[in-house]
């Protein structure tokens, strides 16, 4: 396990979701997996965007406790709610928070955490980035 301590689950309504599209929004990383012995790391492919607004009270459920929402966190979209009458913030976006590795590796990412987010909140003006997620 990579962190000690207890899981977040997000609670979302049964039936409620329209999820994103497996194969299309988000590739399995058994879709493309060789049979070859290889040390590779498995990774899901999916497009990343970034996070516009983080007001205090936002849902975001950070994987490590004591990390701060102070770093180059960004997003995928893993699905939206169905309801739209979320008390005047429109529909809710579940989403998995996610972090670049680092310098040496272009466009992978690492999970960081898990969040309810506002269309407001994700930047929707941009395209996107297809990365690779670890």
């Amino acid at each position: 396990m990579a962190y000690d301590g207890d899981i977040q689950y997000m609670d979302v309504p049964l039936g409620g979701v329209e999820w994103a599209q497996w194969g299309r929004d988000i590739v399995s990383p058994w879709a493309t997996a060789k049979d070859d012995n290889s040390k590779a790391p498995l990774e899901l492919e999916a497009l990343v965007r970034d996070i516009e607004v983080i007001e205090a009270g936002a849902r975001i459920f950070l994987d490590e406790p004591g990390r701060t929402f102070h770093g180059p966190f960004k997003c995928v979209v893993v699905g939206s709610s169905k309801d739209l009458s979320n008390q005047g913030k429109g529909q809710t976006y579940y989403a998995l928070i996610v972090t670049p590795l680092g310098p040496g590796e272009m466009n992978v990412y690492e999970r960081a955490g898990a969040a309810f987010l506002h269309k407001h909140q994700i930047v929707w003006d941009n395209p996107g980035i297809e990365a690779r997620i670890r």
